[in-house]
């Protein structure tokens, strides 16, 4: 079991290392969110399709 989750930390950090970064506009909405201010959508939804 523990070779398991070593395993999937592993490939957890793996993974992350191989990822492109984050963007600094996506980073600056996501901290406003956690510091619990409302911000405006960037877009609006699309509508759904008929």
């Amino acid at each position: 079991m523990r070779w398991d989750r070593m395993s999937s930390l592993g490939g957890y950090g793996a993974a992350s290392l191989m990822a492109r970064p984050t963007g600094m506009a996506v980073l600056a909405a996501w901290r406003e969110r956690v510091a619990g201010q409302a911000s405006e959508p960037i877009s609006e939804p699309a509508p759904a399709p008929r």
